[in-house]
């Protein structure tokens, strides 16, 4: 099968050609900028025209959250024009497409588990533009094909992510103030592309999963203060070094701000997400939905037991 990957540097990109390319029976083409622009609709029609690919999973997006508050127009160029441009040519060509949404698209102000269904509401640049991509493929539900993979705060070994970063700062650090007012699910980039290659495989045998959104983050919600206490825990269960010392202070978002001088762009106060969908559809397919959706404890135990292997 013919498969295009957009933006394959990335974070996500770079562990869904991994995993891709170890499958078999798919002929894998990647692209990132600067050899195509997905914002341009002539760059991007002239470089899937010669591949016409079966295909597309669209890694490629904006996602620095707050410096996209001064940066509209490169925001929505790649996470609107971008996702707009994939949807008109795979309309057209009768291409399977793979789109990467945000918990950024809900308000947060509630403290129930968001679900495919409820309102969308982005509170920032970045949310707003996710939100727009989601709505406009959603109104094509019926002519495209499309899977819509709803994440949250990605984390893996390709690419900048908060797990990475609050390991460094507790290793250099006496004390972190880390937020206690902000709850999502970690979620690994492998087990994103494990699914996607598992969707992949369902779609080219001619007995896919429904077509549509999914949220596919971990399972369970953390704050990032939580997440600084698992991770010094993991490292003195698996005997990672240097063990995390660190102290932790707890503060709220307004007051990091504060102590920063740096204004943060709104996010959901609550961006948990409900994967009761995903698990409904891997069973309808008699697969085991644990193999595929794990808690966000597992996830990040994975993630520094593969670095720890990595090490030796």
């Amino acid at each position: 099968m013919r498969v295009a990957i957009l933006g394959n540097k990335g974070l996500l990109g770079t562990c869904v050609e991994r995993h891709l390319r170890k499958a078999t029976g798919h002929d894998c083409y990647s692209f990132d900028l600067p050899e195509v622009d997905i914002s341009d609709k002539e760059s991007i029609s002239s470089t899937l025209n010669q591949i016409m690919p079966e295909a597309i999973i669209n890694c490629a997006a904006y996602s620095q959250v707050d410096k996209a508050e001064s940066d509209v127009i490169s925001c929505f160029n790649a996470n609107v024009t971008g996702v707009h441009n994939l949807a008109f040519w795979s309309l057209h060509n009768d291409a399977l497409l793979f789109h990467f949404s945000s918990d950024y698209v809900f308000p947060g102000k509630d403290s129930s588990q968001y679900t495919e269904l409820d309102e969308l509401d982005g509170q920032s640049v970045y949310g707003i533009s996710k939100e727009l991509a989601d709505r406009m493929l959603e109104a094509l539900e019926g002519r495209l094909k499309y899977y819509t993979f709803r994440i949250s705060l990605l984390f893996g070994p390709d690419g900048n992510n908060l797990i990475d970063t609050i390991i460094q700062l507790a290793q250099t650090s006496e004390t972190l103030h880390m937020v206690c007012d902000q709850h999502s699910a970690p979620t690994y980039t492998q087990s994103i592309a494990n699914l996607v290659c598992l969707f992949l495989d369902y779609y080219e045998t001619g007995n896919p999963f429904h077509f549509g959104v999914y949220n596919a983050a971990s399972r369970g919600g953390t704050t990032p203060k939580d997440l600084c206490y698992l991770l010094i825990s993991l490292y003195r269960k698996l005997g990672l070094t240097p063990e995390l010392k660190v102290k932790i202070n707890e503060i709220t978002t307004a007051q990091w701000e504060s102590i920063s001088k740096v204004k943060l762009a709104k996010r959901p106060a609550f961006s948990v997400l409900s994967t009761e969908k995903l698990q409904m559809a891997l069973q309808e397919k008699g697969v085991n939905p644990r193999g595929f959706i794990k808690t966000f404890q597992q996830e990040v135990e994975s993630y520094l037991e593969t670095k720890k292997e990595a090490k030796k």
